[in-house]
């Protein structure tokens, strides 16, 4: 689940995030992709909570910095505040947005040199990105990060997904590299 009341393995703080963040990097893991809390654990954008975690993560890692762009009742210009500010090195481009906040999300990130990882939740959103490829808001090879049950059962085998995430990879832009992820919490 989404919070500690749910899991108590699940880090709400910046502290906990952080913490948590430095030991995946000590068992291997090289991208930070985080949603940044406030100290009662509920999801901001606000760029001090954002800060204290990423500070953290640049002075006790070498780990690529990647802020999510998703959730939080801000604006979509205000959730790209901490991306901006804080430098990071990649960002998940939300396709699940109004046409307009896509675009212009896509844009910021290409015109402040951003990696752009395509958040993928299902067909028509692989449809949605392959245009920006085209016209040229995303570069290639473009990184599609495909989706799947965000709330399913942990015992859900990968195959019960295959067929589905066969379809979306071949729907995938010609020389796009692509990760899945079962997204489930």
């Amino acid at each position: 689940k989404w919070y500690k009341k749910d899991n108590p393995n699940m880090p709400e703080t910046p502290d906990e995030i952080a913490a948590d963040i430095v030991k995946s990097y000590q068992e291997g893991a090289v991208i930070a992709h985080f949603h940044a809390r406030d100290d009662e654990g509920r999801e901001t954008f606000d760029i001090g909570f954002f800060r204290k975690i990423v500070d953290r993560i640049r002075s006790e890692t070498d780990m690529i910095i990647q802020p999510s762009t998703a959730g939080g009742s801000v604006s979509y210009k205000e959730k790209l505040l901490p991306i901006r500010e804080l430098k990071s090195d990649m960002a998940s481009l939300n396709i699940r947005g109004s046409d307009e906040e896509i675009e212009y999300n896509a844009r910021f990130m290409k015109e402040h040199g951003i990696i752009t990882i395509v958040e993928a939740f299902d067909m028509g959103m692989i449809e949605k990105a392959n245009r920006l490829i085209e016209r040229g808001l995303v570069d290639q090879p473009a990184h599609f990060e495909l989706v799947f049950d965000l709330e399913s059962p942990p015992e859900k085998a990968f195959m019960e997904d295959l067929d589905e995430m066969l379809k979306r990879v071949k729907a995938i832009w010609p020389g796009s590299i692509w990760s899945r992820n079962r997204g489930a919490h």
